[in-house]
């Protein structure tokens, strides 16, 4: 057995044989086969995308149910016979649109090319716009929010919180991959990568997905403050030391381009500031480690519908748990001051110092993370986004090793 696990003495290539689904792929595999325990957790990692349910708009209601009675609508020749056949008696489900409305809509849907049409692959875009635009006048059973004011002491820092009193989310699964684990995606477009494993032969027509309800807090930095943090020297030359991490662990795990992807500086802070905010939660109001997720809203100001920065911190799962409110009441100025100055204090001195503090990102492949440890920052696999990657506490308070780089001075 000792001689199975030496890749040394005991080494075969990959033979291409997918045994779920009964084929062997054509073009040779170059990779080398790797010895693993039958029953190991790292024998399948689930390629999850998840989305949140958000109220459309007026326009986008309508087209979804042009959707569902396009059997009945797409023969319809004028705007007479669409006036006739929706009329609230015949279809009730139009007796909030005009005829007008309706008829363009259908030759909007028949002018549609389905093989060009453009589909928006980054779902954090429009939950962001409506997650932080006005407060919908009219909840829905799976979106009520509310806004209360920032943290109380961090009012220079950040925006108003909003308490997501109402949450709905739905989880699909893409593929899955084998030894490393790519984390849950939170957008398609991460999902490019030659190594996953299809769950079928064809392309899918539908995928297995679930739904969860819960509720959530989002809390923002301001913009000002973010980017005056971000323009110092000693902040940007730790953002070079993480990139050419970000590079060497792509490269050894065969990503190409290895420079592709790179979150920059401004995540590192937002997802420390999250998974602090999430194990102290969980001390807090004693959820689970495992029940309390994270959601990162962070784009510079130079990307595409940059800038953002925001951390949604929601409960969502399939038992009673996360609907009783608990975790919105943290959300008010008080609490959530007192909740930040707890995190921050524990954050400060961590079990595993000097050695976590002292710790920088490496260039050796094996993470891409700061002076961070299971002791004081790193999260369940089901609740990071990044699988532990880009963590730094140093960015959030003062250690023992950096005195210089913390976003919060004087907290």
């Amino acid at each position: 057995m000792g001689d199975a696990f030496d890749s040394e003495r005991f080494s075969i290539g990959c033979s291409g044989h997918h045994p779920h689904l009964r084929k062997w792929e054509t073009v040779e595999c170059k990779e080398q086969a790797k010895t693993i325990l039958l029953g190991a957790s790292n024998s399948w990692f689930p390629l999850v995308m998840s989305a949140l349910s958000l109220p459309p708009s007026n326009a986008d209601k309508l087209n979804l149910i042009i959707d569902e009675h396009w059997k009945d609508l797409k023969d319809m020749p004028s705007l007479e016979v669409v006036r006739y056949n929706t009329a609230p008696s015949r279809m009730p489900a139009f007796a909030d649109f005009t005829a007008e409305s309706i008829w363009e809509g259908i030759q909007a849907r028949k002018a549609a090319d389905p093989e060009n049409k453009t589909v928006e692959t980054d779902l954090k875009i429009a939950e962001w716009q409506i997650l932080t635009g006005p407060v919908p006048e009219t909840p829905t059973k799976d979106f009520k929010i509310k806004r209360v004011p920032p943290p109380l002491g961090f009012e220079t820092l950040f925006e108003e919180t909003i308490l997501l009193e109402r949450l709905r989310e739905v989880r699909a699964l893409l593929a899955f991959n084998r030894i490393e684990s790519k984390g849950d995606f939170a957008d398609a477009s991460q999902a490019e990568d030659d190594r996953q494993t299809p769950l079928c032969r064809q392309s899918p027509t539908w995928l297995p997905a679930s739904e969860v309800r819960g509720e959530g807090i989002l809390i923002r930095l301001k913009e000002a403050a973010l980017q005056s943090w971000e323009q110092r020297q000693d902040v940007k030359d730790l953002e070079k030391e993480y990139y050419t991490s970000h590079v060497t662990w792509r490269k050894m795990r065969n990503q190409n381009p290895p420079e592709a992807g790179f979150p920059g500086i401004r995540f590192v802070l937002m997802h420390s500031l999250s998974h602090a905010l999430m194990r102290q939660i969980g001390l807090e109001c004693g959820y689970t480690a495992a029940s309390v997720r994270e959601r990162l809203y962070c784009r510079s100001v130079g990307q595409d519908q940059g800038p953002m920065a925001g951390v949604l911190i929601y409960t969502a799962a399939s038992d009673s748990e996360g609907t009783l409110g608990g975790l919105v009441d943290l959300g008010n100025s008080i609490t959530m001051g007192r909740q930040l100055q707890a995190a921050f204090e524990t954050l400060r001195i961590c079990g595993s110092d000097p050695l976590c503090s002292e710790h920088s990102p490496t260039n050796d492949g094996r993470g891409v993370h700061g002076a961070c440890c299971h002791a004081c920052l790193f999260a369940p696999e089901t609740s990071c986004e990044k699988g532990n990657r880009f963590l730094d506490r140093t960015v959030l308070v003062q250690t023992f090793a950096e005195k210089a780089l913390e976003f919060f001075i004087g907290y």
